[in-house]
């Protein structure tokens, strides 16, 4: 019983191409499939920036006035006036406990904030 399996009904099968491109049908079918994701994962923690920490001094790395060009709260704008170096996030929370920890994240986002080592 040599030789080549022929499947049984004495013809070799034969294929034939498909009537389209197989490589531009899985590049759509990839496309198609991806699922946007929902909203609320846009912030999930995987995507958050760490915390900034709360026992650093802490400094505006940018020039005061310069922060009119990011989109802060007035909570933001006010703490980030009282930050002048010399204490931490803990200390400045500690002081004015209507500070909240909002205004700390926006100036943190934004990127405003620095921290000595």
């Amino acid at each position: 019983m040599g030789g080549t399996r022929d499947g049984g009904g004495g013809r070799i099968p034969t294929t034939v191409p498909p009537p389209f491109d197989p490589q531009e049908y899985a590049r759509d079918s990839e496309l198609a499939i991806r699922v946007p994701r929902p909203a609320s994962d846009l912030h999930s923690t995987a995507e958050m920036s760490a915390a900034p920490p709360l026992n650093k001094r802490v400094s505006i790395n940018v020039p005061v006035s310069d922060l009119a060009w990011f989109d802060l709260s007035e909570a933001a704008l006010s703490l980030a006036e009282r930050i002048d170096g010399t204490k931490t996030i803990s200390e400045l929370l500690e002081a004015a406990p209507a500070v909240s920890l909002d205004a700390v994240g926006q100036l943190h986002d934004a990127g405003v904030l620095a921290f000595d080592d």
